[in-house]
């Protein structure tokens, strides 16, 4: 993480999350690798030779899993793709002072 407040070490610091990051999050890292694994499942049972179905829906799935890996590790390291997991670092001053304004 970038330290854009300039902090020291052994000076505390917060740790801003956007709200939707645990759900974008999730999806990336969950719901990519299964929709993958499945259509890889569905493409090696349908492109494979009579009797073999199970072993090529094995390769697909396992092909669709590593592609998904792939893309989510593609998709992690490029944060201007899908907009980043929103994690900002502020000091503890600005973080108490934004919390006086807001709740008084």
């Amino acid at each position: 993480m970038r330290n854009g407040v300039g902090a020291k070490v052994g000076e505390t610091v917060n740790l801003r999350v956007d709200a939707r990051a645990p759900l974008r999050g999730a999806l990336l890292g969950y719901g990519v690798a299964v929709v993958f694994l499945l259509v890889g499942a569905a493409l090696g049972t349908l492109f494979s030779p009579a009797g073999s179905e199970d072993l090529s829906a094995l390769i697909g799935a396992m092909t669709g899993l590593v592609s998904a890996f792939g893309l989510s590790r593609w998709l992690m390291q490029r944060p201007d793709v899908w907009g980043g997991l929103g994690v900002e670092m502020t000091t503890a001053s600005e973080c108490a002072e934004e919390q006086r304004s807001r709740f008084g």
